[in-house]
């Protein structure tokens, strides 16, 4: 009975670092800097949002303050990213919530949270 456990307990131990070896490898083969990029999107994407819902609307020189210096690593690859020109990036993040649908047009005003539909 004992040798069964330690012989169950072996072969657990086994499978459990064959998995952890094979996720660690798949997050090795990703593009680094694909992932790093969404990674920079999200984040600066979920720092408007957060903005929004203290506030009715932001404009895009609004957003460009908000996000000018974010900054994500990877801890793999110790790589980092950091957004230093905002208005370049601005465009892009607010097409990317725009497709999301986190974000609407609201005139003159700039962008505010689009509002849930009630069924």
């Amino acid at each position: 009975m004992n040798e069964t456990l330690k012989f169950v307990g072996a072969i657990a131990l086994f499978m459990l670092a064959t998995v952890i070896t094979y996720i660690w490898s798949l997050k090795r083969g990703e593009d680094p800097q694909k992932s790093l990029q969404m990674k920079l999107l999200h984040a600066s994407g979920s720092k408007v949002e957060k903005y929004l819902k203290k506030h009715p609307s932001i404009t895009t020189e609004g957003i460009e303050k908000l996000i000018k210096g974010t900054i994500v690593r990877d801890p793999i690859s110790r790589r980092m990213m950091r957004i230093d020109d905002a208005k370049l990036y601005t465009k892009g993040l607010i097409r990317f919530l725009l497709e999301q649908g986190v974000i609407e047009y609201a005139g003159k005003d700039g962008y505010c949270l689009k509002k849930k539909e009630e069924k």
